[in-house]
């Protein structure tokens, strides 16, 4: 099984991946955000060993199409996958439109990923479940280009901020602890 810091190259890193979030943090330098510095600087307190340890645990597969039966279990149907395992680190939602009895909502997302090989993917999802959450079906497919071309606008602070907390929970709770 392949997970995220294992693909296959045999060249996985904490380093390796500091180098991918600094390069994706640098790619949000404009004139609102600040400049290249300054963007890599968000990423100050960050412990990179850690914070590999919990993208590895919570890597999965990315599949094309998903349906899941909350309510009881009864059916789950699983589609082709779009990356063998990759992480989900923001989801944009784009559009939202609910029935006109509204219990059904379908949503439009672009999700951005961290995939096995320690690149980055965008994703456009379209959703469909019942508002309580019981019933959810997923269409996903993967743009090309980057996050900038595909009309993501990524809160750099945000991102930056919830990967210092996933450290921080990781720190105070029981974690597994992988051999990367």
């Amino acid at each position: 099984m392949r997970m995220i810091g294992f693909s296959g190259d045999g060249n996985f890193s904490v380093e390796r991946l500091r180098e991918a979030f600094i390069d994706l943090f640098r790619s949000g330098a404009d004139e609102n955000r600040g400049n290249a510095d300054e963007m890599e600087a968000l990423l100050d307190g960050i412990d990179f060993s850690i914070l590999a340890q919990v993208l590895h645990d919570s890597s999965r597969p990315v599949h094309e199409f998903f349906a899941d039966d909350e309510e009881d279990g009864s059916f789950r149907y699983v589609g082709p996958e779009l990356f063998s395992y990759g992480i989900l680190l923001l989801r944009l939602p784009t559009r939202k439109c609910r029935t006109k009895v509204g219990i059904i909502q379908s949503s439009r997302y672009l999700e951005l990923w961290l995939l096995d090989d320690l690149s980055f993917a965008v994703t456009a999802c379209y959703e469909v479940g019942y508002i309580s959450d019981r019933y959810v079906t997923k269409y996903c497919t993967v743009k090309r280009g980057d996050w900038r071309e595909n009309g993501m606008d990524i809160d750099f602070s945000a991102l930056a901020k919830t990967m210092k907390t996933l450290c921080e929970q990781a720190k105070r709770y029981e974690f597994p602890f992988y051999e990367l």
